[in-house]
Formats: structure tokens, C-alpha cells, sequence
């Protein structure tokens, strides 16, 4: 899957927040790649379903680990 032809350059942004922002809140600097590869699954699946804004990606990821943050947004 090519993500570059799916998604304009705000919403490739937008799913670096979310994704940096949920590796944070797994503490996943050290986690194995699997973990990180759900996080990434989780965030484009969010994304091609429409969903642009970052604190709501970075929710739908969480969503795979059964975690509830609290929601904190995240400065671009």
C-alpha cells in the first residue's frame, strides 16, 4: 500500500503526530517493531476511514492496547 498517493501532506502529518504521541504514551522507545507496526496499522486504518484529526487518531491506536488516556492535544 502506498501511503503517499492516499493521503495529502496534512493528513501524512497529522498521523506522525498520532503516532509519535502513541508510541509515548506505550513508553514504545524500546518496544519490539510489532508493537510500533499496530500503532502504524491502527492510525492508517483510522486515516483511510476518514478521520484526519491527530488526538482522535492517536485514540483509535490506543484503542488496540485497551487503554483510555486521557486526552491531551497535541500542538503541531
Amino acid at each position: 500500500m502506498s501511503v503517499d498517493s492516499q493521503f495529502d501532506d496534512a493528513t501524512i502529518l497529522a498521523m506522525c503526530l498520532a503516532f509519535d504521541r502513541t508510541c509515548g504514551s506505550l513508553q514504545a522507545s524500546g518496544v519490539a517493531a510489532t508493537v510500533q507496526e499496530i500503532v502504524a496499522i491502527r492510525i492508517i486504518e483510522a486515516a483511510m476511514q476518514g478521520e484526519r484529526d491527530p488526538d482522535r487518531l492517536h485514540d483509535e491506536a490506543l484503542k488496540a492496547f485497551d487503554l483510555d488516556e486521557t486526552r491531551k492535544p497535541i500542538a503541531a
